[in-house]
């Protein structure tokens, strides 16, 4: 659902005048294309079948930080407001209300994890991904990963609820000072089968 919704996104960003702003903000680095897009932070760094490999210099981070928040009706105003010129997405997270005027969230587990101090590459698997930073005021740790039920996240090994940004990647509330917020892909089945391989063990 994800994808398709940024596929769908990214092909009118074509069609409307292409800024390129969803590539941008999805972190794709690398694209195949016939012709390299107006703008000087691409770079023709090879070919592939006929195209070419294009290196895209202004692609965000997988794990970043923003300020503000707005809070829209629903994931498909959100996307048609990032394809809106001056949506200023990098300053800020579109989030998106539920019918209760909620917002639409994974609810965090219960328990808390010990902290392991990131250390080296943040994001060392697929399932994982890490942020430790000084946050001189309230915001949001953005993760450029699918939003959907598995994933849990923890700041400074608390729980903590996780919400829908951008219509498609995830984000974390955290507070002022030094936090380490946490991403990790752990479905109810994982978690069901550890503890059955445990008890089978024991």
């Amino acid at each position: 659902d994800g994808s398709q919704n940024l596929t769908r996104y990214i092909n009118k960003d074509f069609r409307d005048g292409y800024s390129g702003g969803l590539l941008d903000l999805a972190g794709v680095r690398l694209f195949l294309m016939p012709q390299v897009p107006i703008g000087n932070k691409y770079k023709t760094i090879g070919n592939f079948g006929g195209d070419l490999l294009i290196l895209n210099s202004k692609a965000t981070e997988d794990t970043r930080w923003v300020k503000d928040k707005v809070e829209m009706a629903g994931r498909p105003e959100v996307l048609q407001a990032l394809t809106t010129e001056g949506s200023l997405w990098e300053q800020r997270v579109y989030l998106e209300k539920t019918e209760k005027e909620g917002l639409v969230r994974l609810e965090p587990l219960t328990q808390r994890r010990d902290l392991i101090p990131l250390t080296g590459y943040p994001r060392p698997s697929a399932g994982q991904a890490s942020l430790l930073e000084d946050f001189k005021v309230p915001g949001y740790t953005v993760f450029n990963e699918t939003y959907c039920p598995g994933w849990h996240a923890w700041v400074n090994g608390g729980p903590a609820p996780i919400f829908r940004a951008y219509g498609l990647f995830m984000a974390v509330a955290v507070d002022p000072g030094g936090h380490q917020v946490d991403f990790r892909y752990e479905p109810t089945s994982f978690r069901l089968g550890l503890f059955i391989s445990l008890a089978l063990l024991g």
